[in-house]
């Protein structure tokens, strides 16, 4: 309820701290709910699972399994079109030819990459280098610049959280504006995913697992029961988890030396005496651990979003126990909100038992060290997305799965629906202690696997407006190293809704650092109209939204996708401008003050982005994509040729 506070129409401190402890518990009750979905999914289908640490050997002969594997798959699907499709012409065929043989060829050099890179050498040599030493604290991704996390004034975080938060002008319409400030915060919070301890998170899970309320469900009836349970609870946040769970039950004995163990390598030394006291009248619950993991898998989210007054939660795990996940960001005292993503995979190796949790280095996040994330990239299953997203064709399956489960009950929750349930809770809270007619804004980011999961996110926001709630307004998403996401049918829908004369502007900013792997790695025809469009051509893969190149100054930053064809509508041709709260002498001040504190990647990295095949790997690291942020002439954007 809105009051009156110090400042003539803001909330005041009081009002905001108790909207801020309302978000937080109905959020946490959402992801418990979430997590004991996923707890009743992983005992219906494949038992106790949690991630143990592989060994190279064994995840190089599973990595070596699986490159065999995408082999056989795609060549036989290869041969049996060129052979049998009657739907193919001979540049078809030629065109399914040349990417299962580019596709391979790509993933026997990524296999040897990730073959080397996990090796127990290089992890040692890491692990001495003056790069791990310093980068010791943060995941391996981001650890070329250890500092990246301090590497945003809080000058800059000012202005991009006062543009996140400001209503957009109706007018702005061509030139779009990529906002610099903004597109920093949001390169911040996306690496920021990356940190996020997901073996933590499988502790929860598992210990979730172990105490299912199942005395009145078999196996043969859980499904049907959760569905009935989750549609009494679904208006209620936590009531699923109530029901699922025996939370008040002891815990196990190794599921709360595995808490401890967590509690402890995350400093949090109280909740370690807690679960390790002696007092058996007070023994730790199921409850108890679950909390403890959670706040155990916070670490540096925790202490980046308290020094630039943001808060932080983690809402779904994406119906897997893979590294997959969202969160949103927001700040109590504005009016805005970021929806971010991460999409990561599990190592191949499981194993059955909890006691086999240890806290590792590099543990809370996923890289291109891991071969399963080159081999979703490069393999070529799409689906249909008309039923989920409206006026959609086909899009990438693999981000398709992490929102919309083909199997999944209403009992298992889809991830999108927790999704939306968090949108509306944060942005009901928010407006409620605003004045009436208050709107919050709405943004997406993401990075890597995580942008085309975050892409298709933001589409089904943009054409299901409504599971958002009333109090939301839609506005800009930031990709970096966005992947092919969609077929044409589905960009072309999707640019139709996007740029709908009679709504506010708004953007997909699809955003590449030089020529990134997983950004440009596969043939993207379907981006461009110029070329005659065949549904069953392997080439014609496409992105959404309007794509960023990034060049240094004062060279002009590049821009593809801003020619756009609209189903019956007029084309667009928009011209794109880099703008920001600080002048150009002010950046390059800035940008010369970070280097004197040691705070932007080496030098080294920059040369290295140079050398092929090396360079687009280490171009797709997010503190690469920050070094070249801070590097960008403002003004406008030339076509990308």
């Amino acid at each position: 309820m809105f009051t009156a506070g110090g400042t003539p129409g803001q909330p005041s401190e009081g009002d905001i701290q108790a909207s801020t402890e309302r978000i937080r518990d109905a959020l946490r009750q959402l992801r418990l709910d979430d997590m004991a979905a996923l707890a009743l999914k992983q005992h219906n289908e494949r038992g106790p699972v949690v991630v143990a640490n592989p060994s190279w050997s064994k995840q190089s002969i599973l990595n070596l399994k699986s490159y065999l594997m995408f082999l056989v798959m795609t060549w036989a699907q290869t041969f049996r079109s060129i052979l049998f499709s009657r739907k193919l012409d001979f540049g078809d065929r030629v065109s399914v030819l040349v990417f299962a043989l580019g596709a391979s060829v790509v993933l026997f050099l990524a296999f040897w990459w990730c073959l080397i890179t996990t090796s127990p050498l290089v992890e040692w040599l890491y692990s001495i280098s003056r790069l791990g030493r310093e980068g010791g604290n943060i995941d391996w991704v981001n650890s070329m610049n250890p500092k990246l996390y301090q590497n945003l004034t809080p000058e800059q975080s000012a202005a991009a959280r006062l543009k996140l938060g400001q209503a957009p002008d109706p007018n702005a319409r061509n030139p779009r504006f990529f906002d610099l400030d903004v597109a920093r915060l949001l390169l911040q919070i996306s690496a920021l995913m990356y940190e996020r301890s997901h073996l933590d998170t499988i502790l929860a899970v598992q210990t979730m697992q172990r105490s299912l309320n199942l005395q009145s469900l078999t196996l043969n009836s859980a499904r049907e029961r959760a569905a009935q349970l989750a549609h009494r609870a679904n208006s209620v946040p936590g009531r699923l988890f109530e029901q699922l769970v025996r939370h008040n039950d002891r815990a196990p004995p190794d599921g709360v030396q595995s808490a401890a163990r967590a509690a402890a390598a995350s400093n949090h030394q109280d909740t370690e005496a807690h679960l390790l006291q002696d007092d058996n009248s007070s023994a730790p619950t199921v409850m108890d651990v679950v909390n403890a993991a959670d706040e155990a898998s916070r670490g540096m989210i925790d202490i980046w979003a308290s020094a630039y007054g943001v808060a932080f939660e983690p809402v779904s795990e994406l119906a897997s126990l893979s590294k997959a996940s969202c969160s949103v960001f927001w700040e109590p005292k504005s009016t805005w909100i970021v929806v971010a993503f991460k999409y990561a995979i599990l190592p191949s190796h499981y194993s059955r038992h909890i006691s086999d949790y240890t806290p590792l280095l590099g543990n809370r996040g996923t890289d291109l060290r891991w071969f399963e994330e080159w081999a979703i990239d490069f393999t070529a299953t799409f689906f249909d997305m008309s039923r989920e997203i409206p006026t959609f064709n086909y899009v990438h399956d693999g981000f398709k799965e992490r929102l919309f489960p083909v199997n999944a009950t209403q009992g298992e929750r889809r991830p999108w629906d927790t999704i939306a349930a968090s949108i509306q809770i944060v942005t009901r809270e928010l407006a409620r202690i605003r004045p009436p007619g208050t709107l919050i804004d709405v943004w997406f980011t993401g990075h890597s696997l995580g942008s085309g999961m975050g892409s298709l996110a933001y589409a089904k926001a943009l054409l299901s407006r409504a599971d958002l709630g009333p109090y939301a307004r839609l506005r800009d998403a930031y990709m970096f190293a966005a992947p092919v996401t969609v077929d044409v049918a589905s960009r072309r829908a999707f640019n139709s809704a996007v740029h709908e004369e009679n709504d506010i502007p708004r953007t997909l900013w699809r955003i590449t650092n030089r020529n990134d792997a997983v950004a440009t790695g596969l043939p993207a025809l379907g981006d461009s109209d110029k070329y005659p469009y065949n549904p069953d051509n392997l080439f014609f893969f496409s992105h959404i939204g309007v794509g960023l190149h990034l060049q240094s100054t004062p060279s002009q930053t590049q821009v593809e996708g801003n020619h756009i064809t609209r189903a019956g509508q007029d084309p667009l041709d928009l011209r794109v401008h880099i703008s920001s709260s600080f002048t150009a002498d002010e950046l390059r001040q800035q940008r010369a003050t970070a280097e004197r504190q040691g705070l932007t990647i080496s030098r080294m990295y920059s040369v290295l982005q140079n050398i092929p095949l090396v360079g687009r790997l280490l171009a797709h690291a997010p503190p690469n994509y920050y070094d070249q942020l801070d590097k960008l002439a403002l003004g406008q954007c030339i076509d990308k040729r």
